[in-house]
């Protein structure tokens, strides 16, 4: 992850989450978005990108989906300071 672009230092990223629970893989993801300054400028990426995320159901900061074995799929997305990466939460 770049933390500084041009000399300024990156505050904020923004994360995408896809999990699964039941069916056969179940588990979680990780992806960086987009690394901002501001928290506001994650916010708002935040929301543009909630509204296109695949899925069906609305829920907050992202949708979800059930598929046909009854698994659920959530498509999130996250901001969190640049110090934080949530692939190594534990």
């Amino acid at each position: 992850m770049r933390l500084h672009t041009l000399g300024v230092l990156l505050a904020w990223v923004l994360w995408s989450k896809v999990s699964t629970v039941g069916g056969s893989a179940p588990g979680e993801s990780w992806q960086l978005v987009s690394e901002t300054t501001t928290e506001a400028q994650c916010r708002a990426l935040q929301e543009q990108e909630a509204e296109r995320a695949p899925g069906d159901i609305p829920i907050p900061g992202g949708k979800m989906t059930v598929g046909s074995g009854g698994h659920i799929t959530r498509y999130t997305y996250e901001c969190l300071p640049a110090t934080i990466d949530p692939r190594h939460r534990g």
